[in-house]
């Protein structure tokens, strides 16, 4: 009984001293928001991206809300886009110790190009002789 005992606290650490606990500049955060139109509708169909240091993360936005989860960085540049949108871009720092970071509303304004629709025809436009 006292070799499973020992086994135990070897296996877990506590003989050994071993602290596993994640340094806060390692530690994840979540960072979400909503991205809306300048009319208050929220979009159904951005893309945001999470710029930091050593990665970049992508996201589609789900009835005008994201979330990034594992964010490992407390400073980062945010960019939210759209077709027929103006990019909206942002830097963002906050504290190390804040573990749950929500933006304020995101107001993406319209660009000045239209992009219509176009009709791809499937008839090759080179011609092997």
């Amino acid at each position: 009984m006292k070799k499973i005992a020992l086994l135990l606290m070897l296996v877990s650490g506590e003989a050994l001293g071993q602290n596993h606990a994640v340094p806060n500049s390692v530690a994840s955060r979540s960072v979400s928001g909503i991205v809306k139109d300048t009319a208050g509708h929220v979009f159904l169909n951005a893309m945001v991206r999470l710029i930091s240091e050593n990665d970049t993360i992508v996201t589609a936005v789900n009835q005008g809300a994201f979330i990034f989860h594992n964010v490992k960085k407390s400073a980062f540049t945010l960019m939210v886009y759209s077709l027929e949108y103006r990019p909206w871009i942002k830097k963002i720092s906050v504290d190390e110790n804040i573990r749950n970071i929500s933006i304020d509303s995101i107001i993406l304004k319209r660009s000045g190009v239209i992009i219509h629709d176009i009709t791809v025809d499937g008839t090759p436009s080179i011609i092997i002789k």
